[in-house]
This record gives C-alpha cells, sequence and structure tokens, in this order.
C-alpha cells in the first residue's frame, strides 16, 4: 500500500483539477484551514490512493485518513485466536455518515468483513450509499442502534452463531464521543484556535456523551465481562490522555487479565505545528500477548500503562539454540513442546512452572511411588510415558480454564536473548522462567 503521507498537492491537483481552488495565491501552499478544501483533498486521495469512491456531507466530521489508517495498521498487528487466514469480523462502533474504517479496512485486510453501527439516522443512510457507490455490500454492513442498545449485539449483526467457536476473530474499533458536553467542545475548539485555524464541522452525535469519552469506553469495558472471549480484541481509540491512568485502572479492578495502551502518531505529518495526539487503549480475555517492541514503538512513556511480556538477557559468551536446548530444557524432568521456527527462534510451551523446586519435588514424589504393576501406572502405558516424558499435548491452542499453561518465545541474537511472553495469564510464571534463563546463561 502507498504511503499516504507520500503527497505532492501539485501532481494531485492535475489529478483533480477541483484541488487547484484551494491553493493560497501568496504562498502556493494548499489551504489545510478551509472544511472544504479538507473534504476534497480527503475524497481525492481516497481515489488516488485506495481506489475508494466517498461522498462526504459538509455539515459532519470529515475523517482523517492518517489516523485511520494507524489504528487499522495496530489493528493487523494484533495475534488472533486461530489461524491468520481465517475469517476475520470487525465491529465498528460508530462508524459514522463517511464509514471510513470499513472502506478503508476493505483494502487493508484480504479476508475481513465489517460490521458498522451508529445512533445517527442519516449517518446510517449516507453510509450505507458510501458502501454500495464502492460496491462493498457483501464485505459491509450497517446496523442503526439505539441510544441505549448494546455496543457488540453479536445476534443482530448475525455473528452469534459463529462466535460460540472461540477459533472465530472479533474485534471491536471505535472512534468515541470525546466530550461530555458542547460547552467543553467549545472551551478545547477556543484552545485549539490558538494552535491552528481549522475546526471540522461536527454533529453532536459525533463527539458528545453524558460523561465523556471515559464513561463510554467504561460501558464498553462493562459489557465485555458479559461476553468475554466471544469477541477476540476489544479496542477504542482514546482522546485525553488523562483517562487512560483511569481505564487501565477500571481494567484492573474488573480482573481483565490482558490490556494495553498505545499511541497514535500524530494525524498530520505534512504539518509543521502541534497535532492532536490520540491514543489506543485494548483489552481481552485469553492468553495471547502483543509484544512490548510493537506498543512501546515511538511512545516509550506509556510503560506504566501496560503489561511486561519482553525481557532481554545480555550474553558475556556465545550461545546457540542448541546449546540452549541441550543444556537447559532437554535436563527438564517435564519437557514442554518445542516448536523450532528457524536456527535463531524457538517456540516452547509449558503447562507451568515445570524448571521449578517445587515442580521437580512434585515430580520425583510422584515417580518414587508408582507402583510398578499398577495399571494406571505402568511403564507399557503410552499415556502414561507421555506424561512422564513430559510431553504436553496440545496440538491446538486452548483459550480456557488452564491459567498456567504458557507459552514463550526464545529469540537468539548475537549478544542477547530475548523472551516473549506470547500466551499465558501468570505473570510469575513468566518472571520466573526469564530467572532461570538468565542464570543458566550467567553460569
Amino acid at each position: 500500500m502507498s504511503s499516504y503521507y507520500d503527497i505532492d498537492f501539485t501532481e494531485l491537483s492535475l489529478r483533480y483539477p477541483e484541488l487547484s481552488r484551494h491553493f493560497i495565491a501568496d504562498t502556493n501552499k494548499y489551504d489545510l484551514n478551509s472544511n472544504d478544501a479538507i473534504i476534497d483533498l480527503t475524497k481525492a486521495i481516497l481515489d488516488y490512493k485506495f481506489n475508494l469512491k466517498i461522498n462526504l456531507n459538509k455539515n459532519k466530521l470529515c475523517p482523517r485518513i492518517p489516523n485511520r489508517l494507524e489504528y487499522l495498521k495496530f489493528i493487523k498487528e494484533l495475534p488472533l485466536q486461530s489461524k491468520q487466514n481465517d475469517e476475520l469480523y470487525i465491529i465498528d462502533v460508530g462508524t459514522g455518515h463517511s464509514v471510513i474504517y470499513p472502506l478503508l479496512g476493505c483494502r487493508f485486510f484480504q479476508n475481513c468483513k465489517f460490521i458498522g453501527t451508529d445512533i445517527d439516522q442519516s449517518s446510517i443512510q449516507e453510509a450505507i450509499e458510501n458502501v454500495k457507490l464502492n460496491n462493498l455490500d457483501n464485505r459491509i454492513k450497517i446496523y442503526l442502534n439505539l441510544a441505549n442498545d448494546d455496543f457488540f449485539n453479536l445476534s443482530k449483526y448475525g455473528l452469534m452463531t459463529n462466535v460460540n467457536d472461540v477459533n472465530n476473530n472479533i474485534i471491536t474499533i471505535c472512534n468515541p464521543p470525546f466530550y461530555s458536553s458542547l460547552q467543553e467542545i467549545e472551551a478545547k475548539k477556543t484552545a485549539k484556535f490558538q494552535i491552528k485555524k481549522y475546526y471540522s464541522p461536527i454533529t453532536q452525535n459525533e463527539f458528545v456523551t453524558i460523561g465523556g469519552e471515559y464513561h463510554f469506553i467504561v460501558k464498553m469495558i462493562n459489557e465485555s465481562l458479559q461476553l468475554k472471549n466471544k469477541i477476540t480484541w476489544y479496542t477504542s481509540l482514546v482522546g485525553n490522555f488523562s483517562n487512560l491512568e483511569l481505564l487501565v485502572k477500571y481494567l484492573k479492578q474488573n480482573n481483565i487479565p490482558n490490556y494495553f495502551v498505545k499511541a497514535l502518531l500524530p494525524s498530520n505529518k505534512f504539518k509543521n505545528n502541534k497535532v492532536t495526539q490520540r491514543w489506543i487503549i485494548g483489552w481481552c480475555f485469553h492468553g495471547l500477548k502483543i509484544r512490548n517492541s510493537i506498543i512501546y514503538k515511538n511512545s516509550p512513556n506509556l510503560k506504566k500503562f501496560n503489561q511486561i511480556n519482553e525481557f532481554n538477557i545480555p550474553l558475556n559468551s556465545y550461545w546457540d539454540l542448541n546449546q540452549l536446548i541441550e543444556t537447559s530444557l532437554n535436563k527438564l524432568n517435564y519437557k514442554g513442546e518445542l516448536y523450532r521456527i528457524d536456527d535463531s527462534k524457538l517456540e516452547i510451551q509449558f503447562p507451568g512452572n515445570v524448571w521449578s523446586r517445587t515442580f521437580r519435588r512434585k515430580f520425583e514424589t510422584h515417580v518414587n511411588n508408582r507402583h510398578p504393576n499398577d495399571n494406571d501406572h505402568n511403564d507399557n502405558n503410552d499415556d502414561d510415558k507421555d506424561v512422564h516424558r513430559g510431553a504436553v499435548k496440545r496440538t491446538k491452542l486452548q483459550l480456557a480454564n488452564d491459567q498456567d499453561f504458557t507459552i514463550f518465545l526464545i529469540e537468539m541474537r548475537k549478544n542477547s536473548i530475548t523472551i516473549f511472553w506470547k500466551y499465558g495469564f501468570n505473570y510469575k510464571i513468566f518472571e520466573s522462567f526469564c530467572g532461570f534463563i538468565k542464570r543458566l546463561v550467567d553460569g
């Protein structure tokens, strides 16, 4: 996909003559402070870069393409519960008249269908027309929700028959109303005018909700507590940095095991002045992790909002993967399942903290107490052999019940080892395994 940011306004205006009227005579620069200019530019870029046609209402929010693209690019990084080529569903809460996320998403995801919802009847009709304009009726469905309806009405969207199987993937996205009142908008608008003149027209439904974005997202979290793994990832944009700490606190209070906060890149790279910052908050009820290195890219200040799932161990001497396996993993009484990805990467699955002294003692006690003539513990019993060799019989990732089941990805580099906690619920097991490997390589 070509970069949205590679914009030559002069060249673009030759392809789309309607842009020419928006150049400022004195500077010959494109007027980014005009609503009409922004609308014409957005329509031109969507057509030129993504082969998308769109009708935009001058009295409603004109979507900024860069932030939408960054959000979708990040969503594509989220680990899924089954094979990557399985069908993915994305629910866009508050899709708006432009239905911009589903339209862009159809260009961004090959095997994905979208559900767009909104509470505004006129926006629903305009969204349906924009979908038809691009012949995407088979991939995008639009639904009207009432103000008090659930955000994630899976039965209404025709998804309930599928999501009983946790191998289906559903991700939710949302650009929520950020403000609690029109007065708050005016106050923020006045502050923004000190930086830039342009401020997009909006309707009240697009930017205002009772309690602001915090209460809007809390309602999502409360719904997710009922649905849990029927949706793979729940995500939303956040516009107010101060709400991040409150939302993470609420997730923790509700014992939600897996969450993240990610910063989006600034929404307007071709402007030099101050721009609006947005963040993504996401959570789930399974054990799959998204790497810290992805979360922290361009935003290391968000570490306090995220769980640690990567650990780097410096090496004082050379180690290779074979050496690590022979020295440590093969000597465990209860081995995990090993999947060698290449010469430097190894995925390993454990049923728990099998390297600990506590486990070794329990294992030795179990072996010593076995009766040689006991059919349930006979060496001729193939299943029993598997148990005592430590084979973890998991050919498919199980996403429920076993709180100690853990998957690590070990990456060998020239001067270090990186351990990525790929799946699991028990942080102490991750911490313990990192300590086990560190003690080993430190000698």
